[in-house]
C-alpha cells in the first residue's frame, strides 16, 4: 500500500512540474492547477499567479523520485493505522499545509483537514488530484467544514495568539502547534525603490528554496516528534 502512496506522491510532483512548464498540451490535472493559479487571488490577494507557480515548481522538485525514496529509506514504511490526525492549516502561503498532509499519509495515519478561509481552494484541489492518482487515499484524506472532530492528534499552525487557544484546547491530545515565525532582512540603505518588487520575489523564493532543499527536515517535524511516537504506540 505504501508503495502506491509514494508512487502517487511522486506523480503529484510530476504534475506540479508540468503545471509550471509553459506547455501547450497540459494534462487535465495540470490544467486545473494552472487555472486555479490564475484565480486564487480572488479569495486571497497575496496568492499571485507568479507566487503560486513558484510554489508548484518548488514542490515538483521536492517530490522528485530520489528525494521521496531517500525520505522513505530514512524512516521506513510504517504500519497503516486507524488513528486520525487533525490538521489546522494556515492560509498565508500557497500550499503551506501540504507538507503536513503528506507527512500524515506517509506516517500511516488518516488526516482530517481544517483549511483557512484564505486557502484559495489550492489545497483541496491538490488532494483531489492525489486521490485521482491513488483512489484508496479517499478514505485517508477528509476535510472539516465546521468544527474539527474525531481526531487522535493535532497539527495546528497559526499566530502566537491563536497558538494559546490551540495549546489549551488540544492539551490532552498529542500535538504539534506552530506559532509566528520571524525573520530579519538587512538592507544597506542604498536600495532603489524600483528594485522593491525584486526583493519581494526574493523573500518568497527563500521559502520555496527551503521546501525544495530541505523536504526531509519538514517531514521530520511530524514523523519523529515524540507526540506522534506516543500516538503510534497507543
Amino acid at each position: 500500500m505504501f508503495n502506491s502512496y509514494t508512487s502517487a506522491i511522486v506523480k503529484l510532483g510530476n504534475i506540479f512540474e508540468e503545471a509550471c512548464s509553459h506547455s501547450e498540451n497540459f494534462s487535465k490535472e495540470a490544467k486545473l492547477l494552472v487555472d486555479i493559479a490564475k484565480n486564487a487571488n480572488i479569495l486571497n490577494p497575496w496568492f499571485t499567479e507568479v507566487n503560486i507557480l513558484e510554489s508548484y515548481q518548488a514542490w515538483g522538485r521536492a517530490l522528485a523520485p530520489q528525494k521521496v525514496e531517500q525520505f522513505m529509506a530514512r524512516y521506513g514504511k510504517p504500519t497503516l493505522s486507524s488513528k486520525k490526525v487533525g490538521i489546522i492549516s494556515a492560509g498565508n502561503i500557497p500550499l503551506v499545509g501540504l507538507h503536513d498532509i503528506l507527512c500524515v499519509i506517509l506516517s500511516g495515519y488518516s488526516s482530517i483537514i481544517k483549511l483557512s478561509g484564505r486557502d484559495g481552494g489550492l489545497t483541496k484541489l491538490v488532494t483531489n488530484i492525489l486521490i485521482t492518482i491513488e483512489p484508496s487515499l479517499k478514505d485517508r484524506i477528509s476535510y472539516a467544514d465546521d468544527r474539527l472532530t474525531g481526531y487522535d492528534a493535532i497539527i495546528a499552525t497559526g499566530s502566537n495568539n491563536s497558538a494559546r487557544y490551540f495549546e489549551y484546547y488540544f492539551a490532552k491530545y498529542p500535538h504539534i502547534i506552530r506559532k509566528n515565525r520571524n525573520g530579519v532582512a538587512l538592507l544597506s540603505g542604498n536600495e532603489q525603490v524600483s528594485n522593491l518588487p525584486f526583493w519581494v520575489t526574493i523573500f518568497f523564493l527563500l521559502w520555496t528554496w527551503v521546501v525544495e532543499m530541505y523536504p526531509s527536515s519538514m517531514f521530520q517535524r511530524v514523523t519523529t516528534s515524540q507526540p506522534f511516537l506516543k500516538l503510534s504506540n497507543r
